[in-house]
């Protein structure tokens, strides 16, 4: 698995986030899990489910479960098998040992963007 932050506990709810995007992480064994990058307390998150797909299972398989347009059903559908929460750690993870290959433009795209608007916000702008 990619870099990502170090690891956190986290239980936010749903009304507390704003779901970036909602996608699946390979992991090294060639599993893939549901995950999620989320804004929560103005810091950016990345969750992986512990629940790995079957062979040729996707989001479509889940009854009712639109991932392209995730609100809090799909949220607490997959917090019922539990996250693991990583706070994102541009710096490390992107910056300085992030091989970019292991990013998607999408991704890069709206990180950056949180990444202004953090620094924004701290300055109190």
């Amino acid at each position: 698995m990619r870099y990502i932050g170090e690891k956190v506990s986290l239980d936010p709810e749903y009304k507390d986030i704003d779901i970036k995007w909602m996608t699946n992480e390979n992991s090294e064994s060639h599993n893939r899990n549901p995950s999620v990058w989320f804004i929560y307390n103005n810091k950016m998150y990345y969750g992986i489910c512990d629940y790995t797909f079957g062979f040729l299972e996707d989001y479509s398989d889940f009854e009712n479960f639109i991932h392209w347009d995730p609100k809090e059903y799909e949220w607490n559908y997959l917090k019922e098998f539990g996250f693991v929460y990583y706070e994102l750690d541009y710096q490390k993870a992107i910056v300085e040992g992030g091989d970019l290959d292991e990013w998607c433009d999408y991704e890069l795209d709206f990180i950056k963007i949180w990444l202004r608007d953090s620094k924004l916000n701290e300055l109190g702008l």
